[in-house]
C-alpha cells in the first residue's frame, strides 16, 4: 500500500475478546489507522457489497482481516465472493484463524488472500503485512 496511514482495516471477528487484542495489537506496532469491525461474515458482506450504510467507498483504500469461522456466512464464504466481484477482487485479504489445517490455509491462498495467520497472532507479522506493498 502506497499510504498505509490512510488505509482503513476492516476487521471481521465475531470474538469480542479477539477483535480487541487485534486492535490492541495494531496499536502497539504503531498503526493508527481508522479501523472497522464486522462481527459476522454477512455483516461484513454488506459493507463491502455496498448493501449496508454506511459502506466500502471506492476512492479509499481497505485491508481486511479475516476471521474463517464466523457465523451468518463464514469467511471463506466472505473470501469466495470477494474474489468473484471484480471491482472488489483487488482488496487486500489477510485470513486470522485458529485453524492450522495446511488444506485450509492453501484453499485461501489458492483464492486469493494476502496472508494467513494463526491466533494467536503475532502483532508484529500483522502489522508487516498490513503495511508492506
Amino acid at each position: 500500500m502506497e499510504d498505509a496511514g490512510q488505509t482503513t482495516i476492516l476487521i471481521a471477528e465475531d470474538d469480542d475478546g479477539h477483535a480487541r487484542l487485534l486492535e490492541l495489537g495494531l496499536a502497539e506496532e504503531g498503526l493508527s489507522n481508522p479501523v472497522r469491525r464486522f462481527r459476522d461474515g454477512a455483516e461484513a458482506w454488506a459493507f463491502l457489497s455496498g448493501k449496508s450504510d454506511p459502506c466500502l467507498q471506492p476512492d479509499r483504500q481497505y485491508v481486511l482481516l479475516l476471521d474463517l469461522r464466523m457465523p451468518k456466512m463464514d469467511g471463506l464464504e466472505v473470501l469466495r465472493r470477494l474474489k468473484s466481484a471484480p471491482p472488489l477482487k483487488n482488496l487486500r485479504i489477510i485470513i486470522i484463524s485458529t485453524t492450522d489445517d495446511p488444506a485450509e490455509q492453501r484453499c485461501c491462498r489458492e483464492l486469493g488472500c494476502a496472508g494467513f495467520l494463526p491466533k494467536p497472532i503475532d502483532s508484529a507479522k500483522l502489522a508487516e503485512m498490513i503495511t508492506r506493498p
